[in-house]
């Protein structure tokens, strides 16, 4: 795990060889290997981002179950017979 000094070091880094003449030349040679983590990562967020989403779905559904539970439609009848 990088710690935050080094994070930033990288980023100074990063962003100082970009902006020199041959930046971008190095950079297309020396980021492949830095891609692919960062491609891991996002696919990785992705994948979470999927299921968070797929649970809230869930969860809302539930929710409406319980609500209609709660508060049911007035064609519905108590259990003792009065209607709401």
């Amino acid at each position: 795990m990088n710690t935050v000094g080094e994070v930033n070091r990288n980023w100074a880094r990063t962003v100082a060889m970009a902006a020199s003449p041959d930046g971008l030349r190095r950079s297309a040679f020396m980021g492949a290997a830095r891609r692919e983590p960062s491609g891991v990562c996002i696919a990785t967020l992705d994948v979470l981002i999927t299921v968070e989403t797929q649970k809230l779905a869930a969860l809302q559904t539930h929710k409406r179950g319980l609500m209609q539970q709660l508060f049911p439609s007035g064609s519905e009848k108590l259990e003792g017979g009065s209607e709401k």
